[in-house]
């Protein structure tokens, strides 16, 4: 079952500002305003990877970045995700004894990590697109109130994400 938010690939409508005013339109000030005085309105499909990948490389090829590990926008960890794909990817092929080797740890290290936060921030996507205004507000209400009252508690929440360390410097680090 698709989330309200939805749509087929490649699915347009002829007047997209109308398309995202039905959608958006009732949402709280000043999002209805923005869209109906956007100079213009831009579709592009999301695209995600819900099965991830076995691995990052195969032969002396490795993907990183959309390649590897395509996610939803929930996070914003996309492009943090391609960064430490490289910074690793660098790292481990430059510091071990041959190409296959380096490309093998890469995967290793990396594709655990990035699947996790894959799924993550598709379960965050449901979670904040549910048509249901009863739930709506039931989730707005526990956030804020898990906001007002435990503000490290939330945050932390997000600490294995902004936790990386290159692999260059966990190594010095020992």
């Amino acid at each position: 079952m698709r989330a309200w938010y939805e749509v087929e690939p490649g699915e347009r409508e002829g007047d997209e500002r109308r398309g995202l005013l039905r959608r958006f339109g009732a949402w709280h000030d000043p999002l209805p305003q923005v869209i109906a005085t956007a100079a213009d309105v831009i579709r592009n499909d999301v695209w995600w990877m819900r099965t991830p990948l076995s691995a990052y490389h195969q032969g002396r090829v490795a993907l990183l970045g959309d390649a590897a590990h395509a996610m939803t926008p929930n996070m914003g960890q996309g492009a943090c995700q391609a960064i430490e794909d490289g910074v690793t990817l660098a790292h481990l092929v430059a510091s071990s004894p041959s190409l296959d080797t380096g490309l093998a740890e890469y995967t290793r290290v990396r594709l655990p990590r990035a699947d996790r936060i894959v799924r993550r921030s598709a379960r965050i996507g449901g979670f904040l697109g549910s048509e249901s205004r009863l739930w709506a507000a039931g989730r707005d209400a526990a956030l804020e109130g898990l906001w007002r009252l435990a503000p490290g508690r939330f945050l932390g929440s997000f600490d294995d994400v902004f936790d990386w360390t290159p692999p260059q410097v966990a190594a010095a680090a020992r």
